[in-house]
């Protein structure tokens, strides 16, 4: 009689050592046996584990890898329930309100639903589950594998939210990885039960519209379809074209901007491809990535007058909701419609000017290629300042010195915005700052270190007189601050400054160029003057205590800790005059207590 599987001696043995005892143990018997043993011990196995160990065994004895990551069937499975557990701790977290899906960014504002975090989360168990899908649908074991299922069940779940948290208000596209589980396992599933290819379309089109607060994400689902078998691929194309006013088609057809358009428009390249460059022009007002290949297609055939209007259109159509200015190449940066807020873009802007530089070099337009040449340098390196002034000191000895110069004004404008974080009044405020006057030394020869040792030092000395400038420019104080304790012991010498000051919004504003030129031109001969502005303006950054949001004092402490370490005798005369003003916020001194700060 077969011994329970606890009382067995595998089973005792592994109760009995540690994982690292088990794989010594195993590897001492492998190596011990011959083959022939070995052949008759995985005979007597459960396929599954023979099957798996064969594939190791051989590769070994072939001093080969096996495939990435062999494991046994039920090794899969029990990898794969567990991804589903994961999944479920999702469902039950994203109907908590006091969950961690539910957000407070300060105390006195009311908490909210994250849908992002969700998504995020699903798409982490989507990567894991990626490599495993053909593997676990070739096991034919259907088990909790429903995609549509566990999307539709984290929606109900998020329902059930309060209606305050607003967790309902919108739909909210899935991770591309999740979207591709789900189409694999139904595309898997469609050829298991040799259904159709257009069956399929019509059941992810369900799907995706049936979901309350979920829909699939475009990009991989074009990408997807795009891929699939020259056959279905063909038959789908066909049901779209012959059936282009039908209930299923019309409403995804009737736009470009559709995902489903765009895999129609995918297929009529291979299909149609007569066709497929009529759409592409008929389409660019709509949305300018159409123009992408009606360019590369006149490129090619060297039509460069018609490719001119068509780039234009194509710009146009980019920029039509960031200006009502048609963009001339020679007059102003791209850089300013090419990042989003947070600095991030796609590559797609620079092939459009990397078109329209090859037009104008086709139609003789030296001047606009030079232009567009600069513009794509300066999107692609817009913060290695050597390799941008170098581009432009190039076009410069091409006899385009004004267009050079022009574009190097807005680009040092746009270099200081970016650094500083506010908007300046006028033009005549950005050129009277040391960022911008450090950037002048790579463009003017006769700017070199001592004029611009001179420029920062009458800035340093007007500020050390007036603490009002110093409060208004303050930002520029800091980024100075910072990059000259990258390496100087500034900010060993003034630790609490850095840790409560300067490390809140302006750590990351340090930019290696900017750091690199600073320590060209002798950066540390501002350090003494610097500290001195520090030491003497401090008291006009320390917030009002009277201006205190519910009785919160620890930025106050904080401050008044940087104030302490730069001038002792100031911290004094402050702690006395607050002593004055402010003796009955005792959560004031408590918070100063609680710094160790004495008064």
């Amino acid at each position: 009689m077969k011994k329970k599987k606890e009382d067995s001696l595998g089973h005792k043995i592994l109760q009995a050592l540690t994982q690292d005892q088990v794989i010594e143990l195993l590897n001492e018997i492998f190596s011990s046996q011959e083959i022939e043993e070995i052949a008759s011990l995985l005979a007597n196995l459960d396929p599954d584990i023979s099957s798996t160990l064969h594939l190791y065994l051989n590769s070994e004895k072939t001093s080969k890898k096996p495939e990435p990551k062999v494991v046994s069937n039920e090794k899969l499975m029990e990898e794969w329930r567990d991804l589903w557990g994961d999944w479920e701790e999702i469902i039950f977290n994203a109907g908590d309100e006091k969950g961690e899906y539910v957000h407070q960014d300060y105390h006195w504002e009311e908490p909210y639903f994250c849908h992002d975090d969700v998504v995020e989360d699903l798409e982490n168990i989507a990567k894991k589950m990626w490599p495993l899908v053909k593997k676990v649908h070739s096991l034919d074991i259907r088990g909790d594998n429903d995609f549509e299922g566990a999307l539709k069940d984290v929606s109900s779940s998020i329902q059930d939210l309060p209606e305050w948290l607003g967790a309902d208000y919108e739909r909210w596209m899935v991770g591309l990885v999740t979207t591709k589980c789900f189409l694999l396992w139904e595309w898997l599933t469609v050829k298991a039960n040799k259904n159709s290819a257009v069956s399929f379309v019509k059941r992810i089109i369900e799907v995706d519209s049936g979901m309350d607060l979920f829909y699939l994400n475009d990009e991989a689902v074009i990408e997807f379809f795009l891929s699939l078998p020259d056959k279905a691929r063909k038959e789908i194309y066909d049901n779209m074209t012959g059936k282009k006013n039908a209930r299923l088609w019309k409403p995804h057809l009737d736009s470009s901007l559709s995902k489903w358009y765009r895999i129609y428009h995918g297929f009529s390249q291979f299909y149609a491809p007569e066709n497929f460059l009529e759409n592409c022009r008929n389409s660019i007002d709509e949305d300018w990535e159409y123009g992408l290949p009606l360019l590369e297609h006149l490129i090619k055939l060297k039509d460069y007058a018609e490719a001119e209007k068509i780039v234009r259109q194509t710009c146009s159509s980019y920029l039509d909701y960031r200006t009502d200015k048609p963009w001339e190449p020679e007059q102003s940066l791209f850089i300013d419609f090419f990042l989003n807020y947070h600095g991030i873009s796609d590559r797609k802007p620079l092939t459009l000017l990397s078109y329209w530089k090859s037009i104008a070099k086709g139609l003789g337009q030296k001047e606009r290629a030079a232009a567009l040449d600069l513009q794509i340098i300066i999107c692609k390196k817009l913060f290695r300042w050597d390799d941008v002034v170098n581009a432009f000191k190039d076009v410069r000895s091409l006899s385009y010195k004004d267009l050079a110069s022009r574009l190097f004004h807005q680009w040092k404008l746009y270099i200081l915005k970016r650094n500083i974080q506010r908007s300046l009044r006028e033009d005549i405020e950005a050129q009277t700052t040391w960022i911008y006057w450090l950037l002048e030394t790579g463009w003017d020869d006769a700017k070199d270190n001592i004029w611009f040792e001179k420029q920062v030092l009458q800035w340093l000395e007007f500020l050390l007189e007036n603490p009002e400038q110093f409060k208004r420019q303050r930002d520029l104080i800091y980024i100075l601050s910072n990059d000259l304790a990258q390496d100087f012991p500034f900010k060993k010498n003034y630790p609490k400054l850095f840790k409560y000051v300067l490390n809140y919004g302006y750590g990351e504003l340090t930019n290696k160029s900017r750091i690199a030129w600073l320590k060209r031109m002798n950066g540390e001969k501002f350090l003494p003057l610097l500290i001195k502005c520090w030491k003497k303006n401090i008291e006009c950054l320390v917030p009002d205590p009277s201006n205190a949001h519910n009785s919160r004092y620890h930025d106050h402490a904080h401050w008044m800790a940087v104030v302490k370490e730069l001038n002792p005798s100031l911290y004094t005369n402050m702690i006395n005059q607050w002593k004055i003003d402010h003796h009955r916020r005792r959560n004031l001194w408590a918070a100063l207590k609680e710094m160790d700060l004495p008064f």
